[in-house]
Formats: structure tokens, sequence, C-alpha cells
């Protein structure tokens, strides 16, 4: 590696210039580490990572996926929710209406997502959640946001 190149931090990360100019040194890095961050200007950063190794990561996640999906279906309600509780404490600010609907849509996205190779909704559906937590959290924005719109402050919106 030469002097002018060498990775941002210990994590692992180059500049999408040093892939560019040195693709060699940058994907042996990617052999040697889990994953590197490639940092690019004005553009989110991208995660360069071997296939074999992704795969590696995948099945394992869906392995578990699959298995709290199962484990969660097999206990009671509230050992399900004490779980849930302990694992993410921001689900004790749901209500126990809210609880119960989060613990079924969790296992029914961890079950889905292991099957379609993806992930993606469960951190979607888990950050629509916690926003949910957050906001009955506070009682003075939970009621803010609770209160009908007395007036519209806009106009009609065209159809597209």
């Amino acid at each position: 590696m030469s002097a002018t190149m060498v990775p941002m931090s210990i994590a692992n990360e180059y500049t999408l210039t040093d892939l560019l100019r040195s693709p060699n040194v940058v994907t042996e890095a990617a052999d040697r580490a889990s994953q590197l961050i490639i940092h690019r200007r004005n553009a989110p950063d991208l995660l360069l990572m071997r296939a074999d190794r992704q795969h590696w990561d995948f099945d394992g996640a869906a392995g578990t996926g699959k298995l709290l999906a199962v484990l969660l279906g097999h206990l009671t309600s509230s050992d399900a929710l004490d779980a849930i509780g302990t694992a993410m404490p921001w689900a004790n600010y749901l209500s126990e209406e809210g609880r119960a609907a989060f613990a079924s849509e969790l296992a029914q996205a961890l079950a889905s997502s292991a099957e379609l190779s993806s992930f993606a909704p469960v951190g979607q559906m888990l950050a629509e959640w916690k926003a949910t937590a957050a906001i009955q959290a506070d009682p003075d924005l939970a009621a803010a946001l609770s209160r009908p719109i007395e007036e519209p402050t806009g106009g009609i919106v065209p159809e597209p």
C-alpha cells in the first residue's frame, strides 16, 4: 500500500478514488477484511465485501430469523412480550396493545424476510415501531400528534 493510500480508519475504509486508482490494493483488503466502506463524494457510501462472506452473513441471519420467529410462536404472549421488552427496551413505551401488535408483526417479518433473502423489511419495521415508541415515551409529543388538525394548512393536493 502506498504512503498516500491508507485505510481511513481501522474499520477498513477507502475512498472511491482509492478503488479506481489502485483496485488491486483495495480488493486485496476486501479479501482480508469482512467488509470495506468506500466513501464517495456527494453520494452515500458503498459497502464492499466478498460474495461468499455475504452469503455466510445472510445464512446466519436467515437461520436466526427463522428460529426467533418459531420461538416467538411457541412462547406465551406474556413471555414473548417480556423477551421483546428485554431485547428492545424501547418497546416497553408502546401500549399493551401496541406491544402485542409489534410482537406479531416482528415474528411475521422475521419469517418472511428469511424466505425473501432480505432483512431490510425487518429493519424498516423496527425503525417505524421505535419511532412510535419514542412518540409514546413523550406525553406532550404524543398529545400534540394525537390532536385533530383544526385547519388545513395547504390546498388540495393535485393528482399526479
